[in-house]
Formats: C-alpha cells, sequence, structure tokens
C-alpha cells in the first residue's frame, strides 16, 4: 500500500463520518476512536519518517495507518446502523 493511498483513505473516512452526521459526543467510545486517529497518525509519521532508507518499514507502518481506518470505519458504521434502528 502506498502512502498517497493511506493518507487519502483517511479523507474518505473523515467525508464518511460527516456524512453519516455523527456527532463526537453522540459516538460510542469516543476516546477509544481517537486513541486509534493518534496511534494511526504515529504510523504514518514513522513511515513517512522511512521512506528514504528503509521501505519495508515504511510500508509496514503504511498498513498498520491503514488497519487503524478499517477499525474507525467499521465503529462509525456500527453507531450509524444503531442510530437509524432507534429513529
Amino acid at each position: 500500500m502506498r502512502m498517497d493511498e493511506v493518507i487519502n483513505a483517511a479523507k474518505s473516512t473523515a467525508r464518511e463520518i460527516d456524512a453519516f452526521d455523527v456527532e463526537p459526543r453522540e459516538a460510542p467510545n469516543i476516546d477509544g476512536l481517537l486513541e486509534i486517529l493518534i496511534e494511526g497518525t504515529n504510523h504514518l509519521v514513522q513511515g513517512i519518517g522511512a521512506l528514504r532508507n528503509d521501505l519495508p518499514l515504511a510500508s509496514a507502518q503504511a498498513l498498520l495507518g491503514a488497519e487503524g481506518r478499517k477499525q474507525i470505519r467499521q465503529s462509525v458504521s456500527r453507531h450509524h446502523e444503531s442510530s437509524v434502528r432507534r429513529r
């Protein structure tokens, strides 16, 4: 996975959160989501730093960052589904 794909995926996730109209205080386990975002950001920083001299590490960090994106998307999707059922 390329770094630009990870960054584009993060942008896409942010758009989905907005499209689902998830309010930060309404979202379940907001602290957990923030931890995932912080961890993913750290992976991106490490991956970008490794691009010049350690491509395998850069790739591994990009994959770890993408895993965080997947976790956030799943959480937001579950929240959206439960919100729709309550309406």
